[in-house]
């Protein structure tokens, strides 16, 4: 009886190890809490998201305490929070408390434990610190291999496998 199954377990083990290898090269992101400073009320996140040689930057913030329709500077500094140091990285202006910015480093190189994210008032209160995060050290492997498959493409063997599970278990049933 077993003889007869070990197809329809071997299409189920290849389907369930090809999704857990192509979605662990695929979560290569880290989530930074980012702290009101000044009364701002500006608490909030930034999403940083390895893409090979660059790191996708997402910030959600509330707007800021500038008022409506004023961009906040926002930028990667040196250092750590409350005070951190010179800017290593500017972002993309925050814009109603959101910007996104693909910056041209490495996840591993800002994730090294001397980065922190900071959110400035606006670009004439630059001095005035609105909302700030210290951006962790990660361990990550030197090097991940690449499998070229997208979701979409995951999707489709996904499929392929559920339809040769099913197949196995119809042609199990035809033969008994």
């Amino acid at each position: 009886m077993l003889s007869r199954k070990w197809p329809v377990i071997l299409a189920l083990a290849l389907t369930l190890a090809l999704f857990a290898s192509v979605a662990s090269a695929q979560t290569n992101s880290i989530t930074v809490q980012l702290a009101a400073q000044n009364n701002s009320g500006q608490n909030g996140t930034a999403t940083l998201t390895a893409m090979g040689d660059q790191t996708q930057v997402v910030i959600n913030l509330p707007a800021g305490p500038a008022g409506a329709g004023v961009e906040q500077p926002v930028h990667i500094h040196t250092g750590a929070c409350p005070t951190p140091g010179g800017v290593v990285f500017p972002l993309a202006n925050l814009k109603e408390g959101k910007s996104t910015t693909m910056v041209n480093a490495k996840l591993t190189d800002i994730a090294d434990g001397k980065h922190a994210i900071n959110a400035h008032k606006s670009a004439a209160e630059a001095s005035v610190y609105t909302s700030c995060g210290n951006v962790q050290s990660i361990a990550m492997p030197a090097a991940l291999p690449t499998t070229g498959f997208d979701m979409a493409s995951l999707s489709l063997v996904a499929l392929v496998g559920l339809l040769l599970a099913l197949g196995g278990l119809a042609l199990r049933r035809v033969r008994a």
